[in-house]
């Protein structure tokens, strides 16, 4: 059992927050770059693919605050739910008697379990494609495992359903142009390398597209 203090240091970031935060990240980077006079292909790429992604980013805070997040997260709380914090496959051990070990508490946090279900699944989905009938099988069988609430499969749908990726690659655009790049762009290729995947990137890369307009 958690004293309330180390309820307080161990608890998971709130999710309302999380979106809050990372909506005005957005929004902030994209009026940057539409100021920008001369502007690379990147920032041509990004200015291009906003809207998508920024209305997927508000309509998961709007449901946020429709759903029962609250009541979900204030509970997990109080009843001391641990979660991992970083549940990748990476963390995850095959034992040669068939057991499965956990590595790697560094983030263990106390919160809502599903978002480490949540780091799993999409992991595995950005692996495999997003193949429909292997998530269908992790839902299944992970819904036989656990015991889930109609909360926590609506905290997984909205984790889902916000843009992460976009956010990282605008925030690593940040980083690298405002701490320790500032005004410096030749890191841009690294940002697209993540956005659009290898393949598509050493095309681009070879045909000279990262040169400023």
């Amino acid at each position: 059992e958690f004293t309330k203090e180390e309820v307080v240091q161990l608890a998971q970031k709130n999710l309302k927050e999380i979106f809050q935060k990372r909506n005005r990240e957005l929004k902030r980077v994209y009026s940057y770059i539409r100021e920008r006079r001369h502007k690379c292909y990147f920032e041509v790429y990004y200015l291009n693919a906003f809207s998508k992604f920024y209305d997927e980013a508000l309509k998961a805070e709007e449901l946020l605050r429709s759903f029962s997040y609250d009541s979900c997260y204030e509970r997990a709380k109080a009843e001391g739910r641990i979660c991992h914090g970083n549940y990748t496959h990476h963390n995850i051990l095959l034992l040669s008697d068939n057991t499965i070990a956990t590595t790697n508490f560094e983030r263990m946090e106390l919160g809502v379990q599903i978002s480490d279900f949540y780091l799993f699944f999409r992991k595995i989905m950005e692996k495999t494609e997003w193949n429909s009938a292997i998530a269908k099988a992790l839902l299944e069988e992970y819904d036989k495992t656990k015991e889930v609430s109609i909360e926590e499969w609506q905290v997984l749908y909205l984790l889902l359903l916000y843009p992460e990726k976009f956010w990282k690659i605008t925030d690593l655009y940040y980083r690298i142009l405002f701490f320790g790049y500032k005004n410096n762009r030749d890191n841009l290729p690294i940002i697209l390398f993540f956005l659009i995947g290898p393949p598509h990137f050493y095309i681009l890369y070879h045909e000279g597209l990262f040169l400023h307009q």
